[in-house]
């Protein structure tokens, strides 16, 4: 196609009732006019944007994505860019939400072992919690999804712990029941008056297709060590054959 569209993902964070705003470009690179079609999957009313953008041969536009949301949820979907009946893009959104008054810095995150898994494989996360207002202890209500882009929920899990200045600890999450593709784990954090949320990705993909940095690593290694020893053996032999040599001539 001779239409560009950049970023692939846009991830925004917002306050309930507030609007956010975000920018996406489209270029067409052909000759013709073209008539570009915007749509949203999964994100209902919370996302807006324009219907069609009509772009001249070269043009650049900038198309502005309007996000006010009203639940107190994780959101995710995704913007689909199509040329006639042909789909060229799929932009991945993730619309995190809070509440003005959040007295925490909440965050989950994972290590490049488990960005990409394999199914069945569990997968584990850092979940981190720091008061930044007033410090006293508060009980408060960690509930971790597992979301697709089309907005579907396939996991949740809920429990209740309390908080003092702050928490971190290690969650793992069962995911055998999801077919290979690209996820959002997300983390929603309540209490008495307060909210937010915060979230990541990660991908599945079929088993023995994962090739983890740890193994590549591995591989260079020996590698690399193969290499030596190889130059190693030559300047050996190099030596000996230069010695035989001189004692031939003696």
């Amino acid at each position: 196609t001779d239409l560009v569209v950049l970023p692939s993902e846009l991830e925004f964070s917002a306050i309930i009732g507030r609007v956010t705003e975000k920018e996406f470009s489209l270029m067409n690179n052909g000759k013709d006019e073209m008539t570009v079609s915007l749509s949203t999957e999964g994100l209902g009313e919370t996302v807006k944007l324009v219907d069609t953008v009509i772009l001249t041969a070269g043009e650049e536009e900038s198309v502005r994505v309007r996000v006010l949301p009203t639940t107190r949820k994780l959101l995710t979907g995704k913007i689909i860019v199509k040329v006639g009946d042909e789909i060229i893009k799929e932009i991945l959104v993730i619309i995190n939400v809070r509440s003005e008054n959040f007295l925490f810095d909440s965050k989950v995150s994972l290590t490049d072992k488990f960005r990409t898994i394999s199914t069945g494989e569990n997968l584990r996360a850092q979940i981190d919690l720091l008061q930044v207002g007033n410090r006293e202890k508060i009980d408060v209500v960690a509930t971790y999804v597992i979301k697709d882009f089309e907005g579907n929920t396939l996991l949740e899990e809920s429990e209740t712990f309390a908080v003092l200045n702050d928490k971190s600890f290690v969650k793992e999450f069962n995911t055998d029941d999801l077919h290979p593709g690209k996820y959002v784990l997300g983390l929603e954090i309540v209490y008495p008056g307060a909210f937010a949320t915060s979230s990541t990705q990660f991908s599945i993909v079929e088993g023995g297709e994962v090739v983890s940095r740890e193994n590549i690593i591995f591989v260079a290694v020996i590698l690399l060590f193969i290499f030596v020893i190889g130059i190693v053996v030559y300047i050996i032999s190099r030596i000996r054959r230069l010695k035989t040599r001189r004692s031939k001539r003696r």
